[in-house]
């Protein structure tokens, strides 16, 4: 980084609060990455349920707007429709919560862990390079993961369905 950039652009300080203090900017940011990530993966997603929304706004968004723009991509990836819902939204510290509500049981963090992968690999028909890239993990940990996963009789073929047994 240039020091004397710095120091030129400094002149001037503009502070920005965290998102957190700035809820009423996630429905505006969302809908413009709605419109941004569904042309862009030729999606179409057109908008975010209210469920959804009231869920994003609980959130604190500790990474900011591009946290917020990584949740939203990786919604518009996963949604099946034109609505993102709340189904379709990962978020860090409330998957825990989501997951065990849908389940009925508070589970450990691996199981957590290998649930959300298999989901990913059926969303995305098998697609490790794009399961990997909806979960924010490189593909190379997705395969180490998958052949942990194969030790303990847990199989994923291309298409991305789960079997018990080898084909």
């Amino acid at each position: 980084f240039r020091e004397d950039l710095y120091f030129r652009l400094n002149v001037f300080p503009i502070h920005i609060p965290p998102l957190r203090a700035r809820k009423e900017d996630i429905p505006l940011l969302a809908d413009y990455f709605i419109a941004l990530y569904s042309s862009k993966n030729s999606k179409p997603v057109k908008e975010i349920s209210s469920e959804a929304l009231s869920w994003m706004m609980e959130y604190d968004w500790p990474g900011n707007v591009r946290e917020l723009e990584n949740a939203v991509e990786r919604a518009v990836i996963i949604s099946t429709g034109e609505e993102i819902t709340q189904k379709d939204i990962v978020l860090p510290q409330m998957t825990g919560a989501k997951e065990s509500a849908d389940f009925g049981e508070i589970l450990p963090i691996r199981e957590m862990e290998k649930r959300l992968i298999l989901k990913a690999l059926e969303k995305t028909h098998g697609r490790r390079t794009e399961a990997a890239r909806l979960l924010g993990i490189s593909v190379r940990t997705l395969r180490n993961k998958l052949a942990r996963y194969e030790k303990e009789g847990i199989y994923v073929n291309k298409m991305g369905e789960v079997r018990k047994e080898k084909n």
